[in-house]
């Protein structure tokens, strides 16, 4: 990753990046957060990387990012909190989300729930193969048809139209 850097932060046309199954670790991720902050990415998949530590991704800023894919890394309930914080910016403009087999719990599910409510970017989040139960699938039913009043109704998030979760006892 080290030796990447330098062509990641001096590209102008690197809209996408697929990094899998290898070791990128909570280092490895802070290195290429900082060759890809205020750059050019637009779609960024880090599968199986052995990611448990996201809270890099709070300092970036990724003005173009819009398909982040984090599935099968153990991102937990600290990384939703993360995610949570970039989903809240007002230059966020991420629109798909893949957090599948991150070790997601029904808190996990609550704060990225929580988190939807005042976003307008985000259209697919995909949540399958973790640890959410009826719990967390009542909170993001709140997030999409508040019903308790004509107010939440009208307030509730319109613009997720792709939820993807499933217990993971499951098979999807």
């Amino acid at each position: 990753i080290r030796s990447m850097a330098p062509f990641i932060e001096n590209t102008s046309n690197l809209s996408s990046l697929t990094m899998t199954k290898n070791n990128l670790n909570a280092e490895g991720i802070e290195v290429l957060m900082s060759a890809f902050d205020r750059g050019p990415i637009a779609d960024l998949y880090l599968w199986y990387c052995n990611i448990e530590d996201i809270s890099i991704l709070e300092n970036c800023t990724f003005p173009r990012i819009q398909n982040l894919w984090l599935s099968n890394n153990n991102i937990g309930t600290h990384g939703c909190v993360t995610i949570a914080n970039l989903l809240q910016k007002d230059e966020s403009c991420l629109r798909s989300l893949q957090l599948s087999s991150c070790d997601i719990c029904d808190e996990g599910a609550e704060i990225l729930s929580n988190s939807l409510k005042r976003n307008n970017t985000l259209t697919s989040l995909y949540l399958t193969r973790n640890e959410i139960t009826e719990k967390g699938s009542i909170a993001f039913l709140k997030l999409l048809n508040d019903i308790s009043s004509v107010e939440n109704t009208y307030n509730s998030n319109h613009t997720l139209t792709n939820l993807r979760f499933g217990y993971k006892s499951h098979i999807d």
